[in-house]
């Protein structure tokens, strides 16, 4: 008496119920034995099917995932849900026009399956469909009005078609999500609403990466300007970098003991709090520059050599514990191989700018001699010093472009099909950053026609001539003065 049934006389539905809820309390090991354990008996359990694909998809088996999702959508054709969480995972894996046909089927069968809509904006945002995005956006929207999340991924839509006074807007809804970002010890301070800041402290603080701290962080100035005293709290990577800057009172690391203040703001939000437009956003550039002795200590550090010397970033932090971004990594960095047309360009003195990923730099492509001093750069203010050594930094979209951008250096974007937010859409040129040219991926995945557009550009402004190389700081200066005549 007292005692548990004999495992054989737990009925099916009994078995699913429990693996439901296991799966639903986080327990993937308890959830996933039950969920094989009713299949031993039902093979054909059509949910059972389903749920154990969505949790190989949660536990990184992509392949088991979508095998046994497609054998439940086979017994059940017309089961929306399947049709929604095989969509997300053929998108997490690129394949965005078998996502969207899948999403579609599922708003077909249920028209307010309101995730639905979201995959689709995220198809489309990818895709550079913006306007279709908008649309998918505001249905879901029209759906689930209080949602954060979505206001937040709508608001980038909004960014990339250049409405920065709704997108800015928008995107403050990020803050209305549950711990994000998280931040170990919360503000005592209240945020600042935008009120002119005279004879007070504002406590800025960055949010996200660290490429943002070194683009909005363009914005302290102008508080400065309204009479405000200015502190920074940012990782201990830039803190030497920026508190160098002028308009800044005081800068610390993370988990530091904050001095006191009157107000806090994250750095992402000043562009919504001072009202940008793309019209004015804040571009007096440099508005970092790098700390002299440095500069010196970083060139002693290179070779001489009578031609230009330029930097090279081909990857960024995988991030692979968020799946969202480790699928932008995927598509925004290369290998080091790929880049192996630039050696067949003459006199250039490579420099590696790279901290992630260096293995690499054991395989250099072939023909290309890569000077790797990153070993000994311990934050931003020694990759700030060695920039100041170069014509042209060459990278794709990390932190250290947003670097090159800050301190008015020439820099070369390779950026994905589906370019972040901040580089807009159709444009080779930033009104963020009046020093940088962006090469963008003319079809997704397509790195070869970015890279012979640079191996181009660089052989018309790189020529040996008996033995003498014709820098290209001259040709960048008149790119960098016709840059600051186009449209904002």
């Amino acid at each position: 008496m007292g005692q548990n049934p004999p495992a054989t006389t737990i009925a099916p539905a009994e078995i699913f119920a429990l693996a439901l809820r296991h799966h639903q309390a986080g327990r993937l090991t308890e959830a996933e034995r039950l969920y094989r354990r009713l299949l031993a008996i039902v093979p054909d359990h059509v949910d059972g099917l389903h749920l154990l694909g969505v949790l190989s998809a949660q536990s990184g088996d992509d392949t088991t995932a979508e095998r046994l999702i497609g054998q439940a959508l086979s017994l059940r054709p017309d089961y929306p849900e399947a049709h929604l969480n095989l969509g997300n995972l053929l998108r997490q894996q690129d394949r965005w026009c078998q996502a969207a046909a899948h999403y579609e089927r599922a708003l077909v069968l249920r028209p307010t399956l309101t995730d639905a809509y979201v995959g689709l904006g995220l198809v489309c945002f990818t895709q550079n469909r913006l306007e279709e995005a908008a649309r998918r956006y505001s249905q879901a929207l029209a759906l689930r009005p209080d949602s954060p999340w979505l206001h937040k991924d709508y608001g980038r839509v909004l960014l990339k078609q250049g409405d920065f006074t709704a997108g800015f807007r928008e995107y403050e809804w990020r803050w209305r999500i549950k711990d994000f970002p998280v931040k170990t010890t919360p503000f005592t301070q209240p945020r600042w609403d935008g009120r002119n800041l005279a004879g007070q402290t504002i406590l800025l603080h960055a949010e996200q990466g660290l490429g943002d701290t070194l683009q909005f962080i363009r914005y302290a100035p102008l508080l400065q300007r309204q009479g405000a005293r200015v502190v920074l709290e940012c990782p201990g990577e830039l803190v030497r970098l920026l508190g160098s800057m002028d308009a800044l009172d005081q800068v610390f690391s993370e988990g530091a003991a904050r001095p006191e203040a009157d107000c806090h703001a994250p750095l992402l939000s000043l562009p919504h709090l001072l009202g940008t437009t793309l019209a004015t956003i804040p571009a007096e550039i440099p508005y970092l520059a790098p700390q002299p002795e440095l500069v010196a200590a970083w060139a002693a550090r290179l070779p001489p050599t009578d031609g230009p010397r330029i930097g090279l970033v081909w990857a960024g932090n995988p991030r692979r514990h968020q799946p969202e971004w480790a699928a932008v990594d995927r598509r925004r960095s290369i290998a080091l191989a790929m880049l192996a047309p630039l050696a067949a360009v003459g006199g250039i003195q490579w420099i590696s700018l790279q901290k992630e990923r260096r293995p690499e730099l054991d395989t250099p492509p072939p023909g290309m001699t890569l000077i790797d001093v990153m070993d000994d750069v311990v934050d931003f203010a020694d990759t700030a010093a060695l920039m100041a050594a170069l014509d042209l930094v060459i990278g794709v979209d990390t932190a250290v472009i947003h670097l090159a951008g800050a301190l008015g250096r020439p820099a070369w974007l390779l950026s994905r099909f589906d370019g972040c937010w901040r580089w807009l859409q159709d444009r080779d040129d930033s009104p963020w950053y009046p020093s940088l040219r962006l090469f963008r991926q003319p079809d997704p995945g397509d790195w070869k026609s970015v890279i012979l557009a640079l191996v181009a550009c660089l052989g018309d402004g790189v020529r040996a001539t008996e033995g003498v190389v014709r820098p290209l700081t001259g040709r960048l200066s008149s790119a960098r003065e016709a840059t600051a005549e186009r449209r904002p």
